[in-house]
């Protein structure tokens, strides 16, 4: 008898799926499609004080960190993320560990000590120096969006310490910069083959996807309350600035490489931006680095990036540069720009005792009392506007926060704008940095103003946040936002480069809450009276094709393992963009009710693309479980557990073949961002240390066999380009 050896064994084709027979109308296949592909919900009873709008994003929440392991919850700034997270920390059990902006953590105690719920509370700060606490119970991780970056010494700290560890990720910007952003959040708490059987068989592949799939609503949830949001009316203010020191800026040598002067030159032009007094500041620091860097170079040595990167300050999200300095290494700066900048400083110094032509339009919009939080980016420009605002406001820094120059605990000073105070007496004006743009309610101000434009619209939507929260009182929202004039525009682009950051919204499928859209789309399709395993046909304009559904079950029937719908259109590749999913399911639901059957040759167009589609589903999903392109150094560990494995059936020592088949069981399968960095690390562990380790990884439920059930399909018409 020949023997098989596992490297000859492969998946099983896909038998023919045949269509379905029984004819029904667009809605009701609608229905069951949506049905299907519907986020399914915990039966958990909610607790009493989750609002009505939030207990549909406990329910699923909960249900997809029983799954998968982990979620994030991506509602919009002020819909009450926090009840919802400490909801599901109680369901879940055990108390909860929470980690949040240092800034935040005395309001997550006090609003888990007012619910009843345990739990103990880190922060962002200790775990960017590696200090994480022991725990049992659910981690939510807030604001996860500070942990966009794998590079961050804090993301290396959390992923490992998340190994074995349930997670929820709260954030109302998953999306900062790029899509890599969701993904590597994602990667936190769930590994990379989670959505296999839904039809992705790769998290990190959606960094480079032009959209999100609609299989991304089982583990992101962005159900955002709009209905109960204030509006917020806009306003651009342009006042002009100062037409001789543009010029000046940019006639600095500052470097001859091209990055770093490009570094240098847009941190100075942003802090001209901000205020003169910001613009001083930043300017007699660089001279500071500049006599630094002259004594180095007497001493044979040259500034560092660390240097560059004290210089910059409070600006680190707007160093955009960084990515192309080495890490390490020198950092060439011109000192013949010693005296220019001495000049420009000593030129500075009358400016400052006026206020200048954007500080005088803040000072005369504010003088109607309306409540207003001013955001900058600059401490120094915060400082200079308690000059000129009156009366006088409220302040709040990184550092320090009080009312005109009487320093008082931040508490005290953002209570004066939160939920229903005693505004009576009580200053009109909050001026902060962006410290208070995180997770705070400021919900008594009915203007926020950006006077420093931020780097990202992320950033933006968080200080309007502040003011939008969940059950504000105001019905509108002013939001007026200081543009550089024209000149300094063309310099810095910053409006320009904050639009094309907000096109990623659209891309992502996240930002804009497209989660959501799909999540109602298929709420709306559900209303009908659903029919499954049918066939409808309706008419499409200007594209022909086929919304179809396939679910996958494991061998042994129950719950399905996950279900992947489909646009297939007339030529080309199928697609699962939600957005595109939405509006198909949207054309079926408002179709005629009368059920139409496809002609012969409609079914046979479709019986030629479905069947080939179930097979590629089918080897995606094993090909995720079977770690058929896993990273080089899993592969490395791989090899070592396989010869491990040989050595062991030659000795016929069953124990250690135990351990290794438990290995590569691990080895096989997709992993979290923690457990993809413990792998690379125990590629030079001693063996015993090998196995052991990978032993005790958590084990994941991967069903052997899955099988396509087509769950219903609508065929679209078009007259102008029929099917066949």
């Amino acid at each position: 008898m020949p023997t098989i050896v596992a490297e000859s064994l492969h998946v099983l084709d896909a038998p023919p799926i045949t269509l379905p027979l029984t004819a029904a109308s667009p809605r009701a296949v609608a229905a069951a499609l949506a049905g299907a592909a519907l986020p399914p919900e915990a039966v958990d009873p909610a607790p009493a004080w989750l609002l009505e709008a939030q207990v549909r994003s406990y329910r699923r929440i909960l249900h997809a960190i029983r799954r998968f392991g982990g979620a994030m919850l991506a509602e919009p700034v002020g819909t009450g993320k926090t009840y919802i997270a400490l909801a599901v920390a109680g369901a879940h059990g055990g108390c909860a560990t929470c980690i949040v902006p240092a800034a935040l953590a005395r309001q997550w105690r006090e609003v888990a000590r007012r619910l009843g719920v345990p739990v103990t509370i880190s922060s962002h700060e200790r775990a960017s120096r590696g200090v994480l606490p022991a725990a049992d119970g659910l981690v939510i991780v807030d604001e996860s969006h500070h942990y966009r970056n794998p590079s961050t010494r804090r993301y290396r700290h959390l992923a490992r310490w998340l190994i074995g560890r349930e997670a929820l990720l709260l954030t109302a910007t998953p999306v900062v910069n790029r899509l890599g952003d969701l993904t590597a959040q994602l990667a936190l708490a769930l590994p990379d083959d989670a959505l296999a059987a839904a039809g992705t068989p790769s998290l990190a592949g959606l960094a480079h996807a032009r959209s999100m799939p609609a299989s991304i609503s089982l583990v992101v949830h962005a159900a955002g309350i709009h209905e109960a949001r204030p509006r917020a009316a806009h306003r651009i203010v342009r006042p002009p600035a100062s037409p001789d020191l543009l010029p000046q800026v940019e006639g600095l040598v500052l470097s001859r490489h091209p990055a770093i002067a490009g570094l240098v030159r847009g941190v100075l032009l942003r802090a001209l931006a901000s205020s003169p007094a910001a613009f001083a500041a930043s300017l007699r620091r660089y001279r500071l680095l500049l006599l630094q860097a002259a004594d180095a170079a007497r001493a044979g040595l040259a500034p560092g990036r660390a240097a560059l990167r004290h210089w910059a300050g409070e600006l680190p999200e707007q160093t955009v540069l960084w990515e192309l300095l080495g890490e390490d290494g020198d950092v060439e700066l011109s000192s013949d720009d010693l005296a220019p900048i001495e000049r420009m400083i000593r030129s500075l110094d009358p400016l400052q005792e006026h206020p200048d032509a954007k500080a005088s339009a803040l000072a005369d919009m504010v003088r109607d009392g309306s409540p207003t939080l001013v955001f900058s980016t600059s401490r120094d420009t915060t400082r200079w506007l308690r000059r000129w605002i009156t009366p006088a406001p409220a302040w709040c820094t990184g550092d320090a926060a009080g009312v005109g120059h009487v320093r008082m605990p931040r508490d005290a000073v953002l209570g004066m704008f939160a939920p229903a105070p005693a505004r009576r007496g009580m200053p009109p004006v909050l001026l902060a940095t962006d410290v208070a743009a995180e997770g705070l309610d400021l919900q008594e101000a009915r203007r926020v103003v950006h006077y420093d434009l931020p780097w990202t619209p992320a950033r933006l939507e968080q200080r309007e946040g502040r003011a939008r929260r969940l059950g504000g009182s105001h019905a509108e929202i002013e939001v007026v936002a200081f543009e550089p004039d024209a000149a300094l525009e063309a310099a810095i682009r910053q409006v320009a480069l904050l639009e094309t950051k907000r096109a990623l919204g659209p891309r992502a499928r996240i930002a804009g809450h497209a989660v959501d859209v799909w999540n109602r789309a298929i709420e709306r399709a559900r209303a009908s009276s659903a029919v499954a395993g049918a066939i409808a046909v309706a008419d499409s304009r200007p594209e022909a094709g086929a919304l179809a559904g396939f679910t996958l079950y494991a061998e042994d029937p129950g719950e399905p393992e996950g279900t992947v719908l489909l646009w297939i259109p007339r030529t080309g590749a199928e697609t699962d963009d939600g957005a595109r999913l939405a509006t198909q399911l949207e054309l079926a639901s408002s179709a005629p009710a009368a059920p139409a059957a496809p002609s012969a040759a409609e079914r046979r167009w479709l019986e030629a693309r479905i069947t080939p589609i179930a097979q590629r589903m089918l080897a995606a999903a094993h090909r995720s479980r079977l770690g058929a392109d896993p990273t080089v150094p899993t592969r490395s560990v791989v090899r070592r557990v396989a010869a491990l494995g040989r050595h062991a059936a030659r000795l016929r020592n069953d124990r250690m073949l135990g351990a290794v088949d438990r290995a590569m069981r691990v080895l096989m399968r997709g992993h979290t961002a923690g457990e993809a960095a413990l792998i690379r690390e125990l590629d030079a562990a001693p063996e015993p240390e090998l196995l052991a380790t990978l032993g005790r990884l958590p084990r994941r439920r991967r069903p052997d066999h899955l099988s396509v059930r087509l769950t219903g399909v609508i065929v679209f018409r078009s007259t102008s380009a029929p099917l066949p």
